[in-house]
């Protein structure tokens, strides 16, 4: 029993147990009446939760590390350099920063030259996955 003291407020429910409940609810011979009354929450909710967990609106982020193909060209294969927006000029003594070239299964070729930071690549890969 919940007793509610004070002003009533809306009940935040935290993803993981949305996702319990949901779980609950789906399970053979469960019935969301009692499932919703156990908890305390309406049974439209709890479809609604259900909805949003088929459409994905309700995951959670998990950071497990997805591992993609590599495959190495030989460097007398790589391709030609970007235009850089500066050119530096033919007695620079810095050394080249390299590129990553990613492809990916639709055609979507990502080309980095330069450094870029993680935060970066993590968002346009995940662009790119779509």
């Amino acid at each position: 029993m919940e007793i509610i003291t004070g002003v009533e407020r809306r009940r935040r429910w935290r993803t993981d147990e949305k996702l319990r409940i949901v779980a609950e609810s789906e399970a053979p011979g469960a019935v969301i009446s009692m499932v919703a009354r156990r908890h305390g929450v309406a049974r439209s909710q709890i479809f609604e939760w259900r909805r949003q967990s088929r459409s994905g609106e309700l995951a959670t982020v998990a950071m497990v590390p997805e591992f993609l193909p590599l495959r190495s060209t030989e460097p007398a294969e790589l391709p030609a350099p970007l235009p850089s927006r500066q050119e530096q000029p033919a007695s620079s003594t810095k050394s080249s920063p390299g590129f990553l070239e990613l492809s990916f299964p639709g055609g979507v070729t990502l080309r980095i030259e330069g450094k870029a930071d993680v935060a970066t690549l993590r968002a346009v890969i995940a662009a790119a996955k779509g």
